[in-house]
């Protein structure tokens, strides 16, 4: 019996299983402490020291997609079914693709399948123009993308700004990620990065938040940076309404920005949002973390690791008060 006799729900089934192969970050879950690390060439174990949550920038090449690619050449049938798949996730990284006129036409193509879309804006190379002009040319076309995740590495200066305010404007998009690629790659409290400044990153995040038409469109939202101006910071605390999963790590962490709860408090009541994370963030100050959790009566999962600082009280006194 060949393959295209089976039953088309056990075939969607079998492509799903595939396609879910290929591990890569989720934003709402593991995208904010999963790291961005090219493959070893030398070996395909992996990573041991990740715990499993490293994603290798060619992860193209994982077992599921290769089985899809084997499965879409066996009939037109199965090349109907897998090609959206196949397209479904769609990852461009500075430092590694070297457009190709036919690999455009392909993507321009099925550009209408692609539903997650990340960009990592990480080393500039002679490719930078090439980059430039296929975010250019295919992100308009994403139409039904759902997701976008943009990266920054040590230049701040290439983030695809005007692009992912177009494609944020046409509505579709539900989770949005923005992530410091020097903060996943390091482990939590590393100071190396205490004097980055990511101004295009914070322009982007002012514009999303000052239009109420798009952070409206918003479910869920990561925001993996430095830290955050108070003006940013202010922002997102009323007007970010609509978010249903709001993950932090290490931007609510600036001396000059208020602690996360103060006496007169600026967040915006939400009872949309069901899942909190503060991930190193020094201005979540132990003792607020209640008044935080009974301001937002929909909590169903909150996650605090490694936040406060050296001023914290301790748990014991602040519970006993």
């Amino acid at each position: 019996m060949s393959f295209d006799a089976l039953p088309p729900e056990v075939i969607f089934d079998i492509l799903e299983h595939l396609y879910q192969e290929q591990n890569a970050p989720i934003i709402g879950q593991k995208a904010a402490w999963t790291r961005m690390l090219p493959k070893p060439e030398e070996s395909t174990e992996p990573d041991e020291r990740s715990n499993g949550n490293t994603f290798y920038t060619n992860s193209e090449h994982s077992a599921g997609y290769l089985a899809l690619l084997a499965l879409r050449r066996t009939s037109r049938y199965l090349n109907d079914l897998c090609m959206p798949l196949i397209f479904r996730d769609y990852h461009l990284f500075t430092s590694h693709w070297h457009p190709v006129e036919g690999k455009l036409s392909i993507l321009r193509t099925y550009a209408k399948h692609i539903r997650n879309i990340r960009l990592v804006a990480n080393t500039p190379t002679t490719y930078t123009r090439e980059y430039e002009y296929i975010i250019s040319t295919v992100l308009p076309l994403c139409t039904n993308a759902i997701s976008l995740s943009l990266y920054y590495d040590q230049n701040l200066d290439i983030l695809p700004m005007k692009e992912s305010l177009a494609l944020l404007k046409c509505g579709t998009i539900q989770s949005f990620g923005i992530y410091s690629m020097v903060i996943l790659n390091q482990e939590i409290g590393n100071p190396t990065w205490e004097d980055k400044k990511p101004a295009l990153a914070y322009e982007l995040l002012n514009k999303l938040a000052q239009d109420t038409g798009l952070v409206s469109n918003l479910r869920i939202l990561d925001i993996v940076m430095e830290t955050l101006p108070t003006k940013t910071y202010e922002l997102i605390q009323t007007r970010a309404l609509s978010l249903q999963s709001y993950t932090i790590r290490r931007a609510f962490r600036s001396t000059i920005l208020d602690r996360i709860w103060v006496r007169h408090n600026r967040w915006m009541p939400n009872d949309n949002l069901t899942c909190l994370r503060l991930i190193d963030c020094s201005n979540a100050y132990a003792p607020h973390i209640p008044y935080l959790v009974q301001h937002f009566n929909s909590l169903r999962e909150l996650m605090v690791s490694t936040c406060g600082d050296n001023d914290d009280v301790d748990p014991k006194t602040s519970r006993k008060n």
